[in-house]
């Protein structure tokens, strides 16, 4: 078995293979904590509607990264 014969011949023109895209599924998104100030007794404190970790991970990052604008992508 040959390379060739599993990816077929190249497009007229290119000269390159196709570049690397990440999946947008790899994505962490964190809970969100919320502020209502002085009058939040009763309310929520953070909203997971969105988030795909649990909420010790997004401990985890916010206490490790904090606000910083240097956050690696994958956390954005």
């Amino acid at each position: 078995v040959r390379l060739g014969m599993t990816t077929g011949r190249l497009q007229s023109g290119v000269n390159t293979l196709q570049g690397f895209k990440e999946d947008k599924r790899n994505k962490v998104t964190p809970v969100l904590y919320l502020n209502y100030g002085p009058y939040s007794s009763y309310a929520p404190h953070y909203d997971s509607t969105f988030a795909n970790i649990s909420k010790d991970d997004s401990d985890l990052i916010y206490s490790t990264y904090g606000e910083d604008s240097d956050l690696p992508n994958d956390f954005r």
